[in-house]
């Protein structure tokens, strides 16, 4: 049974779709129509076998004990032909056998083993339902052209390869393929304008922030402001290690063995739990930590980067009060969320 009876409209979709940046609106949409479409034919299903005193089970069994009224079956064939447990299956073949719908013989050559066919009340039960059944079922398609009809049925068989994925474990994520780490040099040429172009052009198009290189002048003199100490700057270049940056990540040491993660910025073509872009930058800044002998490592974000707390929190974060952060912390003026770890 699916609850949910307020379904979110497309703009509400695509709103959360900004939010997290794994979902893609047009599957979950799907999915979640679906999940209501067929909860509510069950329950319809329901309804209808219920004035004729059957439940869906107990249907389900006369009904595959008639696909070939002549010839008798097993109750463990019937019950994996129905999808439930053999304790169920006893169950229901007493209730129906007390009510004269079903007979049971024992089986020929094994005394163990018992035959089940329809009794004639239980093919006259079946010879009322199924008429009305064929009926409704009709009625029910009948919005659909029979050209719909077979798509539908194509496609159902398609989303049902998919559901396994619901329930699969989720392996780590594999790094984009020709991605490289590499650690950020001053004697690199054009790298500080080339990872101030990505980081400013992020902030003004996708945050819509009013900010410029000029109001960040760490961006200006990286090594100055981030190589100093226990501190280091990496980015994700994308076909080695001179290729174009697609990432970056900093850690600013701020002293007491501590570090603040600082301009965690990733290209949006190379975000996302099956790129790993992400995932490898911050790899690499909590393996030099370790290496270094940083004990904590502190960051500060807006409580809109929603996608940014769930990554956070996958990576190993645990997200804390304001009154927990060290004092030597630099504090942004957006900053109202705040996570650590301990490398």
């Amino acid at each position: 049974m699916f609850y949910l009876m307020d379904q979110p409209t497309r703009e509400q979709f695509e709103d959360l779709a900004r939010r997290y940046e794994d979902m893609e609106p047009d599957a979950v949409r799907a999915m979640v129509r679906l999940l209501r479409v067929g909860s509510d034919l069950v329950a319809a299903f329901d309804r209808m076998l219920g004035r004729y005193g059957l439940s869906q089970s107990r249907f389900l069994v006369l009904l595959v004990l008639n696909r070939n009224p002549s010839r008798p079956m097993a109750p463990s064939e019937i019950s994996d032909r129905v999808g439930v447990t053999r304790a169920t299956m006893t169950r229901l073949l007493d209730g129906l056998a007390r009510e004269g719908l079903i007979l049971r013989r024992p089986h020929g050559q094994d005394g163990r083993r018992q035959d089940l066919s329809l009794t004639s009340e239980g093919k006259a039960l079946l010879e009322r339902i199924l008429p009305d059944y064929w009926r409704r079922a009709a009625r029910l398609m009948g919005a659909l052209t029979g050209q719909e009809r077979v798509r539908l049925f194509e496609l159902l068989d398609k989303t049902a390869s998919g559901i396994p994925e619901l329930t699969r474990e989720e392996s780590p994520p594999a790094r984009a393929p020709g991605i490289a780490i590499a650690p950020f040099s001053p004697e690199n040429p054009g790298e500080t304008e080339a990872i101030g172009a990505l980081i400013s052009g992020i902030q003004r198009d996708e945050y819509g922030m009013s900010i410029t290189l000029a109001d960040q002048p760490d961006l200006e003199d990286i090594a100055g402001f981030y190589l100093a100490g226990n501190g280091g700057f990496w980015t994700a270049r994308l076909g080695g290690p001179t290729g174009r940056i697609v990432g970056t990540i900093a850690l600013k040491d701020i002293g007491g063995g501590m570090g603040a993660l600082r301009k965690m910025f990733v290209d949006k073509a190379f975000r996302g739990g099956r790129k790993g872009t992400a995932a490898a930058l911050l790899d690499a800044l909590l393996a030099h930590a370790r290496a270094r002998g940083v004990t904590a490592v502190y960051l500060g974000t807006t409580a809109h980067f929603t996608a940014a707390h769930r990554f956070y929190a996958k990576m190993g974060f645990e997200e804390i009060d304001a009154g927990d952060l060290p004092a030597s912390f630099p504090v942004m003026a957006v900053d109202t969320r705040f996570f650590r770890i301990f490398p």
